[in-house]
């Protein structure tokens, strides 16, 4: 079930979210940094984002016996890149599955709830930023229809040196 995010949620996408960056960063951020990731300022974080209007957040609930488990959760809202048109331009901002649950077609799913509620915003065009070193992100976003536009930006993580790669897609009616 795919469902938007309470505040009582934080605690379980700041858990995701950390593990889904030691998973999928390991090798190019360092564990010394990884493993300063704090799950209480993660939770604080998140607790705030989530009181917050300016970003939509959903996550991906599975029944799982008596209790629904959060899989994944994927945020997004207008685009933030100065050399973007933020009415007609939405972007995904994050998207983390549980690592366990990488390669299921959780991820597939909240992209596509993403769009939709861009499209629903009146966004015609979506863009998404992944980490050049992630394989994994820049092998999804195409096989979801999203295509390199060719910006990119150096960012410093942890005291590690990154190249984002943007990826951008139109939104037409019919959710293709």
């Amino acid at each position: 079930m795919i469902r938007r995010a309470t505040v009582e949620d934080a605690p379980a996408i700041a858990a995701i979210h950390i593990a889904a960056w030691k998973a999928a960063y390991a090798g190019y951020l360092t564990w010394e940094f990884l493993d300063s990731i704090s799950m209480e300022q993660r939770t604080a974080s998140w607790r705030q984002q989530l009181a917050g209007t300016s970003a939509t957040t959903l996550v991906f609930t599975k029944k799982e016996g008596p209790e629904a488990v959060m899989c994944g959760w994927v945020v997004y809202g207008r685009a933030r890149d100065g050399d973007m048109d933020s009415t007609t331009v939405g972007e995904v901002y994050a998207i983390y599955l549980a690592p366990e649950r990488w390669h299921k077609g959780i991820g597939r799913q909240l992209l596509t709830a993403a769009e939709a509620g861009l499209r629903s915003a009146g966004f015609t065009y979506c863009v998404v930023w992944a980490l050049s070193e992630n394989t994994t992100a820049r092998a999804f976003y195409p096989a979801c229809g999203f295509r390199a536009d060719g910006a990119s930006k150096l960012l410093d993580i942890g005291g590690t040196n990154v190249t984002e790669l943007r990826f951008a897609k139109r939104l037409d009616r019919e959710g293709n």
